[in-house]
Parts: C-alpha cells; structure tokens; sequence
C-alpha cells in the first residue's frame, strides 16, 4: 500500500487486525517459542510493517513509536499472554461470557 493516497487508516487497520488474529491463531501452541529472541524478531518485523502501513509512516520511524501511534501493543506480549491464558485453562480475565 502506498504511503499517499491509498486505504484509509480504518482500512489499513482491519487488514492489520486479519493479521494479528493470523498470527495468534495458533499461540497457544507455538507461543513458548517466543522465548527466543531470534522468533521474536521475525514476528516484530511483520508487526512493523503492518504499523507502518497503517500509519503512513517512513521505513526510518522507530518501532514503539510506530506502536504507539498505530495502538498495537507488541506482538510478542500478546503471543504471551495468549499461550499463558491458554495454558491456564482458556480463560481470560478480559474475555466475556460463561
């Protein structure tokens, strides 16, 4: 996508979102492997595309501020968070429901 003209923010952020559920699809089962900085680097660099997409923003912006500015927390974290709450029992404080 180019960086003038293009989607608007709320379409770049829905095909962010389809990424992200992509990637956590399967964390409850990968999501230990995270622990190595060398997979956590492979999923930070697609999260930083997708932030730059989203923002519009130069390949030369920093990552957390990329973060910030798309509101995407880092992806490793909720990778985490995922494999912890599945590990627990597959429950969640913040999900709702039974």
């Amino acid at each position: 996508m180019p960086n003038v003209g293009g989607p608007r923010e709320r379409s770049r952020r829905m095909l962010c979102a389809v990424m992200e559920s992509i990637i956590m699809y399967g964390a409850s089962i990968w999501g230990k492997a995270v622990t190595k900085e060398v997979h956590c680097k492979v999923l930070r660099s697609v999260q930083r595309k997708a932030a730059i997409r989203v923002v519009s923003a130069y390949r030369t912006a920093s990552t957390s501020a990329l973060q910030a500015i798309a509101r995407m927390p880092p992806i490793d974290l909720l990778v985490e968070h995922r494999a912890a709450v599945e590990s627990q029992g597959g429950h969640s404080k913040d999900r709702e429901g039974p």
